[in-house]
């Protein structure tokens, strides 16, 4: 069972969560409109995407029931949003993984580990864990002593320093110039949007409706990746008339 504390709600919490799944419905928006030759991850980072749109979704409609006095409502879609946070790790670790490699045996195996995990983490939810609010986000506290916050600076840290070495790697190959930088708006929107839900679950800032501002980055890096292709279909469209 999933033992439940009170739960607060207030309407700017509702508009925080849509805010944040508006930001990751524009990246969807703006990352179709790349042409997939163009993007060969494009397919991971639709999943993750979406993935993300949907646990902003459903918390914000959590809290909503909350609002209008459904507690019931809300702690039923307690663990769906775990499960949400379970897939975007998955989902971005293995577009990390992508970027590295594209052998298939290292980024199945890697994907292997990273799901025996995560059942791992599910059973866990599952049995014994409770729900506590940290500002504007129901939070799972599992019952166990692995230190999450500590697991979660690994990871963010890793990444970023990961991203620095795929950024040198692939200027001094000639795959990326600060002329086109196209093939890097994808990559950075991820890494901004891990840092970002790094901070939330961390908790180290007092007033984290100033971090979630830095959302609009998102949308913002995914139409400079569509935008060349927005350009062209806009001209394509002035030809014909």
């Amino acid at each position: 069972m999933v033992a439940t504390e009170i739960l607060k709600a207030t309407p700017g919490a509702v508009i925080t969560q849509f805010f944040m799944a508006f930001c990751c419905a524009s990246a969807i928006f703006f990352l179709k409109k790349v042409p997939l030759e163009k993007s060969p991850n494009k397919r991971i980072l639709m999943t993750f995407w979406t993935i993300c749109y949907g646990f902003f979704t459903i918390t914000a409609i959590s809290w909503i029931s909350l609002l209008f006095g459904y507690p019931k409502v809300a702690e039923n879609f307690a663990i769906p949003s775990a499960m949400f946070i379970i897939a975007e790790v998955i989902s971005a670790v293995y577009y990390i993984v992508s970027i590295a490699t594209n052998n298939k045996i290292i980024k199945r195996t890697i994907l292997a580990i990273i799901f025996s995990i995560a059942i791992f983490f599910v059973v866990l939810t599952l049995v014994g864990s409770r729900i506590q609010q940290r500002d504007d986000m129901p939070f799972l506290v599992l019952p166990t002593v692995i230190p999450e916050g500590t697991l979660i600076f690994i990871f963010i840290a890793f990444t970023l320093i990961f991203s620095i070495v795929i950024f040198r790697r692939d200027l001094r190959s000639g795959k990326f110039s600060f002329y086109h930088p196209e093939s890097f708006y994808e990559f950075y929107a991820v890494m901004i949007y891990g840092a970002l839900i790094g901070i939330r679950i961390l908790y180290f800032l007092p007033r984290l409706s100033l971090v979630d501002i830095f959302f609009v980055f998102i949308p913002a890096l995914m139409y400079l990746r569509a935008r060349p292709y927005l350009i062209k279909k806009n001209k394509n469209v002035d030809i014909r008339s």
